[in-house]
């Protein structure tokens, strides 16, 4: 009797650890895969950083030797939503804030049923911290999160987290 008591308290352990749900978020890269990844609300998001995706993305060059990042990453399957990260003066690896006070921010945007848009404000707040631009092979990838206000409506937000990129630029 004990000995049933064990196998099936061990059977029901083991039937707990197969009905967790892993995590499904790939690891970061920094080959160029050209991939954005993030939880929105606690949410896997995921979609190709692209230069033909609406908004654009990647890197590019300005004027003046400055340094211009844009990535935005879309996702069809929740309504065709976009990320959108922009660091106007980009130099160096390093952490950046996203908010209104600097002119680093990031937004959220869902187009599906009416189209919401959320941004970084004073209150609310994220950073993007670039861990490889490699100016050679043209590659920039990093990390971020972020929390938006719709703008419309300050008490409506958003948390995205986790987030990841990995792009190639021009």
């Amino acid at each position: 009797m004990k000995n049933l008591k064990t196998i099936i308290l061990v059977l029901f352990i083991s039937s707990l650890s197969f009905a967790c749900k892993k995590d499904s978020m790939p690891k970061p890269t920094q080959t160029g895969a050209n991939t954005i990844y993030a939880k929105v609300n606690g949410q896997p998001w995921q979609k190709a950083a692209c230069w033909s995706c609406i908004g654009g993305g990647g890197l590019s060059r300005n004027y003046d030797d400055r340094t211009y990042f844009n990535i935005t990453g879309e996702n069809p399957k929740d309504g065709n939503s976009t990320i959108t990260i922009v660091i106007p003066n980009l130099k160096i690896v390093g952490q950046y804030e996203l908010s209104a006070q600097s002119l680093n921010y990031a937004r959220f945007n869902r187009y599906n049923p009416e189209t919401q848009r959320f941004y970084t404000s004073v209150t609310n707040k994220g950073k993007v911290t670039i861990t490889k631009l490699d100016l050679t092979n043209k590659i920039m990838s990093g990390t971020f999160e972020f929390s938006a206000e719709d703008e419309n409506n300050p008490a409506n937000t958003i948390k995205v987290s986790d987030g990841w990129f990995d792009i190639t630029f021009n």
